[in-house]
């Protein structure tokens, strides 16, 4: 949401200009949406690939659930990179295709709820070597630094 500010008669710090209101960033401190996420996933232990758009906040949010999962015992696989399917990236969607849960995360788009999807209605063009796929080592995690 976008609010053009002004002001009069007033001085001091910034009196008028443009508000840019976004949701709060995603996180997994938010309890709905781990549990969400921890309810899609029905097998501890399952093999798990994260994969977000190549965009500062869904690449923080991956790099949080990769850990998450990986403290919870979940196999994380190794990314690979991400193509956009055929409609616009936003969200949270998850799906299993080759026995492999698949989290595909887009923009933000103030949504706080998982949406179970097919590999036919994802966000990403799905990977074609997830039965190969390696784990990543509990102790390589690479943090995007945002």
């Amino acid at each position: 949401m976008v609010f053009n500010v002004t002001s009069s008669n007033q001085s001091g710090g910034i009196t008028a200009g443009q508000v840019i209101q976004q949701p709060p960033r995603r996180d997994l401190s938010n309890e709905p949406l781990r549990e969400g996420l921890v309810s899609l996933l029905k097998r501890s232990g399952a093999r798990v690939e994260v994969s977000s758009l190549v965009e500062p906040e869904a690449m923080r949010f991956e790099y949080e659930i990769k850990n998450f999962l990986v403290s919870q015992g979940f196999d994380v696989l190794g990314s690979a990179d991400s193509q956009v399917g055929g409609r616009p990236a936003y969200g949270q969607d998850v799906y299993e295709l080759d026995g492999v849960y698949v989290i595909e995360l887009g923009a933000d788009d103030g949504s706080r709820e998982w949406k179970h999807v097919t590999s036919t209605t994802s966000m990403f063009r799905p990977r074609k070597d997830l039965a190969t796929a390696h784990s990543i080592p509990r102790d390589r995690l690479s943090d995007p630094g945002h």
